[in-house]
């Protein structure tokens, strides 16, 4: 019994021995060069990517404080076998400087997708960060996605937080009336007429581009004003709103005139032929109605032939 514990013991100590041995070179040796590197590190929000001895990319990182963090990578306190195996094949490292931590998390996303490094395991894939895409069809949609597809499409982001870019989206949505459905809006589809206006054309949310209610040239200039909005240029959109304002305060002086013309009615009085309310009391007072002349022996059930509208009525409707 004893001999097959000191067995085991002497079977565990050598255990332990090999794997600090294997791990023995990975931090008692360090390249002079990235020794000076670690020694001159900033303090900056970035992100670091480290190399093996072949110029590989092993890992893409980000910090806050890209001293701080790429310290922490180098402590014998380290968990994990995986980091540990990661920090003994590094040779070098480089640095990029960013404005701010958002920065840094942008950049690191686009650098994973971009090389694929081996210790990296999230952020790999299309579905990290949310996109705005300008899909590449006959008058465009723009939607909201989180999966580049390479068709010839527009991505525009990647967004750190996904409710700037739906806020961004509800805001172009309610200054440009672009089409939502998922319609292949084809021009020979369209010449033949195998669409017709949905809910959305009838609440005047769009333009009704599947019936040709839209031309193309129109949609595209509110597509280019669109991809402005959306890289920072808002002169198209504000030479938009003006024209808009525009139209819609002279639509308002227009709709004021008439409102100071018109001699305002009760809505009591006579409304699609009925005699009702005050209207069916001033009739029996007086034997009119809002100053017009009604036949005598009326009932309050009658219904007359034709409503009964002064021009201020009209002027309203």
């Amino acid at each position: 019994m004893a001999d097959c514990f000191v067995y085991m013991w002497n079977s565990l100590v050598m255990l332990n021995l090999n794997l600090k041995l294997q791990l023995f070179p990975y931090f008692c040796y360090m390249n002079p060069d990235l020794e000076l590197q670690l020694k001159t590190l900033p303090s900056e929000p970035g992100v670091y990517r480290y190399y093996d001895k072949n110029g590989q990319l092993l890992y893409v990182g980000k910090a806050k404080h890209l001293k701080k963090r790429v310290l922490s990578y180098f402590n014998k306190n380290l968990s994990g076998y995986r980091t540990r195996i990661m920090v003994g094949k590094i040779h070098r490292l480089e640095t990029t400087i960013v404005p701010s931590e958002y920065d840094a998390l942008l950049l690191e996303n686009n650098l994973i997708k971009e090389h694929q490094p081996f210790y990296n395991v999230m952020l790999k894939d299309d579905k990290s960060y949310p996109w705005i895409c300008v899909k590449n069809e006959n008058f465009p949609r723009i939607f909201l996605t989180r999966t580049m597809i390479k068709d010839g499409s527009e991505y525009f982001g990647p967004y750190a937080k996904v409710r700037p870019a739906k806020v961004l989206l509800d805001t172009i949505k309610h200054i440009y009336k672009i089409r939502t459905c998922n319609l292949n809006l084809a021009p020979a589809k369209i010449a033949e007429g195998k669409y017709k206006v949905c809910l959305e054309y009838h609440i005047k949310n769009c333009e009704g581009p599947c019936e040709m209610l839209e031309t193309k040239e129109n949609y595209d200039q509110k597509i280019d004003a669109i991809r402005g909005i959306i890289k920072g240029d808002f002169r198209q959109a504000k030479e938009y709103l003006v024209k808009q304002m525009t139209k819609y305060a002279e639509n308002l002086e227009g709709r004021s005139m008439l409102v100071k013309k018109a001699k305002p009615l009760p809505v009591e009085c006579i409304v699609r032929g009925f005699l009702a309310g005050s209207g069916w009391k001033e009739y029996r007072q007086t034997g009119a109605v809002c100053g017009i002349t009604l036949p005598a022996g009326l009932s309050e059930s009658d219904r007359l032939e034709e409503p009964i509208f002064t021009p201020s009525t009209k002027a309203e409707i």
